[in-house]
């Protein structure tokens, strides 16, 4: 009989892509793998070779109704939502019984949003082996520094909160697992790590955690720096969606064609055409990929299209802004120059009232790894974790226009490391008219200095010599720790 490995990730893709090659890895030797995700994602995870799973059966992914249902300010929804046991409780006793069922022998998962599933393997006996999919297990107090709080302040409001006691209490009691203190006191996340955990980076570009490397390892919590993990070519991968609309649902609203680029069309719901890239390469000409990320883009209320968060834009004006400094910038009026490789999202409204230059192919979706894989001179994006590892591995430099979460924080790394600059998303009113502008003289600021180039060229040396996918499935499959 085959041996059983569970994943269980949230409806983020960020986090759950690079899961996928560890998933394809265990199926092709053999393994049964169930894949505990959400219908977005489907066909990526399908498409390892693992049994789909609807994550729905065992939790809701939404959180702003939970956030305030429970007393939390809207603005603290990102780090409440990782951190408040109240969520994990519930999604717990759903999965205790499919575990007890299924009787995996190996539970990968997602110790941000998913570690509900570590605490019922725990009690099962069962090995769980997380995996970071932010900048290591320090992360998290950076995440908490955008809420304007730090890691001892999220622990104390979440430890003054009675549904998060109450849930704590229940964990303890039902799981049998008495020592937990679940971001009641720091380091956030102390429980949501197992014995083992893949970090998708290098140590050299980890958050600073120095202050609990002790902690760690007094618990035996062992944190492997793997690299990114990148998955064949042609991979399915998880990617951005409206809950509104299906992304593959033509607008209504805007143009249904625009004019045919590189003899294929150009309508944003259209597939990829890879052979007008493969054209672009073979002759020699400049890629330029855009893409940022599938959260601003999509529809959450406190990070999404027509949120705020805090600053003084809305995702969409965010994009939009980003969208034409590069057209600005590099647009061309005929089939020649650079090819500006435009990841829209998911929005009808995306491309609304911005002229889209003939050398630019723009999409919903793009396969951001095996375009990187043809090496592009720049990347904009919102430096998200993957995008920013994803990135440093082929040596492509940067334009990172942070949104939110740990995008900033990869922003100021980009800068500080020389691999690219960073625009930060305005936040006041009177830094709103220039942003645009700040994003195309950044954009050409990277393509015009060498050196940007040189230091990222430096950086993926590192993150070759990590492992990646091949390690992570020798400490995955070779570590007998419980």
């Amino acid at each position: 009989m085959a041996p059983l490995a569970s994943f269980v990730f949230p409806m983020a893709s960020g986090h759950t892509n690079p899961a996928l090659p560890l998933a394809r890895r265990l199926v092709n030797l053999g393994w049964d793998v169930r894949f505990v995700s959400f219908p977005a994602f489907r066909e990526a995870v399908e498409d390892t070779g693992a049994l789909f799973v609807d994550g729905h059966a065992f939790n809701d992914p939404s959180t702003s109704e939970f956030v305030e249902l429970h007393g939390f300010d809207s603005r603290l929804s990102l780090v409440v939502a990782m951190c408040s046991a109240i969520r994990l409780e519930r999604a717990a006793e759903k999965l205790l019984g499919y575990f007890r069922e299924t009787r995996p022998e190996l539970v990968v998962y997602c110790p941000h949003l998913s570690a509900y599933a570590h605490l019922v393997a725990r009690h099962l006996g069962i090995r769980s082996v997380s995996l970071l999919t932010l900048p290591g297990p320090g992360s998290m107090e950076k995440i908490a520094e955008t809420c304007g709080l730090s890691s001892a302040e999220v622990c104390s409001l979440l430890a003054q909160n009675p549904p998060q006691l109450e849930a704590l209490a229940c964990l303890k009691t039902k799981l049998e697992l008495p020592d937990l203190s679940l971001n009641t006191v720091p380091p956030l996340h102390r429980d949501h790590y197992s014995q083992l955990n893949l970090v998708t980076t290098t140590e050299v570009l980890a958050d600073d955690w120095k202050e609990d490397a002790a902690l760690y390892a007094a618990e035996g919590k062992t944190f492997a720096f793997v690299g990114p993990l990148i998955d064949i070519p042609g991979a399915k991968r998880c990617a951005g969606h409206s809950n509104q609309k299906e992304a593959t649902e033509a607008s209504e609203t805007l143009p249904k064609r625009l004019p045919k680029l590189h003899r294929v069309c150009s309508a944003v719901d259209e597939v990829f055409p890879q052979e007008a890239l493969e054209e672009a390469v073979a002759a020699g000409r400049q890629l330029v990929l855009v893409s940022l990320g599938t959260v601003i883009t999509g529809d959450s209320g406190n990070h999404g299209w027509l949120a705020r968060d805090g600053s003084a834009i809305t995702g969409k004006e965010m994009c939009q802004s980003v969208f034409r400094a590069v057209f600005q910038a590099l647009g061309q009026q005929t089939d020649e120059g650079p090819l500006l490789l435009v990841a829209v999202g998911p929005q009808e409204d995306a491309l609304e009232g911005i002229d889209v230059p003939l050398n630019s192919i723009c999409r919903n979706v793009l396969p951001q790894v095996d375009i990187l894989r043809q090496k592009p001179v720049v990347f904009v994006t919102h430096g998200g974790q993957n995008s920013f590892m994803e990135s440093m591995l082929v040596g492509t430099p940067l334009v990172v226009c942070p949104g939110f979460a740990d995008q900033p924080a990869n922003g100021a790394k980009a800068q500080a490391m020389q691999v690219g600059l960073c625009v930060d998303r305005p936040d006041k009113e009177e830094e709103v008219a220039s942003y645009q502008t700040r994003v195309a003289e950044a954009l050409q600021q990277v393509l015009e200095i060498p050196s940007f180039r040189d230091s990222a060229e430096r950086v993926a040396e590192g993150l070759h010599a990590a492992g990646g996918v091949d390690r992570a499935m020798q400490l995955l499959i070779g570590n007998e720790q419980n």
